[in-house]
C-alpha cells in the first residue's frame, strides 16, 4: 500500500559545511522532504545519486573532487531520473548555460 502523500527523497551535496547545515535545518523542518543523504564533494554525490532513489539532488555547481556540472553530467549520461537543483554563488554566465543545457527540460 502507497502512502497517500508520499515524502520527497532529497540529497543534499555542498563543500561549505555551514550551507549544508542551513540547507539541512531548511529542509528537516518540512514534513513534506525526506533527506536521505549528505556529501560534500561531487564523487560522494554521485554514490548518493546512484544507490538511494532519490526525487531531487541540490548540488552546489563548485566543489572539490568532482563539481556539480559534472555529477550532472553523468547523471544525464546513465538517464537518472533525479531532479537536480543547482546552488551557486558565482555569476560566471557559462555555468549557468552549462547546467540548463544538461537538463533534460529547461526552464527559468
Amino acid at each position: 500500500m502507497t502512502e497517500p502523500n508520499p515524502r520527497v527523497r532529497v540529497a543534499l551535496v555542498d563543500d561549505d559545511p555551514r550551507v549544508r547545515e542551513a540547507l539541512m535545518g531548511v529542509l528537516s523542518a518540512d514534513p513534506a522532504i525526506d533527506v536521505v543523504g549528505v556529501a560534500a564533494d561531487g564523487r560522494t554525490a554521485l554514490t548518493l545519486a546512484r544507490s538511494r532513489r532519490l526525487d531531487v539532488l541540490i548540488l552546489d555547481i563548485r566543489m572539490s573532487v568532482l563539481d556539480g556540472l559534472a555529477v550532472l553530467q553523468h547523471l544525464r549520461r546513465e538517464n537518472n531520473s533525479a531532479r537536480v537543483l543547482i546552488l551557486t554563488s558565482f555569476g560566471e554566465s557559462e555555468y549557468v548555460r552549462t547546467a540548463v543545457r544538461l537538463a533534460p527540460t529547461a526552464s527559468c
